[in-house]
């Protein structure tokens, strides 16, 4: 009787030791899967991270790039006018044309049409002094025509007109509408180089050579 219930009990015993040891199993199971989720997780977090960055430098390196082709474009658009626009109109010597002067050529009335293209003469943007522009030059002999805007009393009206050094005290003085004769000047003085760009051309009339 003695050795059965010994017996027994060492059953017992076996079979407790199972369990515990199957729930012991179950239990390492349980963590080993929640922790391979959590770890699946965070490396899809960080894919998530990761490919956000990507896609946000992807952008500011779009946005830099159509923002430099932007740039880049505007840098690259031409000037839109070679010769300054005081200068543009039609000009009067007496009462005939001169010339009509527009962004880009000078069209002489009875001449040629001048153009950066043109030849021999060629548009030039040179400024020179006291106001004055080299409108045009034949870059063969490096000369060419020195204009400025100045104002001149023309039939007792003060007005705008167009000047231009010919040579030696000579100046051609252009203006915006018809006159009944030629608005010249011939000044006497020696000095006449320093009177190109004078913008009151009035004070060179006391000093013209006789005519």
């Amino acid at each position: 009787m003695h050795s059965k219930n010994n017996n027994i009990n060492l059953l017992l015993a076996i079979i407790i030791v199972l369990l515990l040891i199957i729930a012991a199993g179950g239990t390492i199971f349980m963590l080993s899967q929640k922790k391979q989720t959590a770890t699946t997780t965070n490396v899809k977090n960080e894919y998530v991270k990761s490919a956000s960055k990507k896609s946000s430098g992807s952008n500011k390196a779009t946005t830099v790039t159509n923002t430099n082709a932007s740039n880049n474009k505007k840098a690259a658009t031409p000037t839109q006018s070679m010769i300054p626009a005081q200068f543009y109109g039609t000009w009067y010597n007496g009462n005939d044309v001169f010339a009509t002067i527009s962004a880009d050529k000078i069209d002489l009335k009875g001449g040629p049409t001048i153009t950066k293209d043109s030849s021999p003469l060629q548009l030039t943007t040179k400024q020179g002094q006291n106001n004055t522009y080299l409108l045009y030059h034949n870059p063969s002999f490096e000369n060419g025509g020195t204009y400025w805007i100045g104002t001149a009393t023309i039939d007792g009206k003060q007005q705008r007109v167009l000047a231009y050094y010919a040579r030696m005290g000579d100046f051609e003085i252009y203006t915006s509408a018809p006159t009944s004769k030629s608005q010249a000047i011939q000044y006497d003085g020696d000095d006449y180089q320093a009177k190109i760009g004078t913008n009151n051309l009035d004070s060179l009339r006391g000093h013209e050579r006789a005519r």
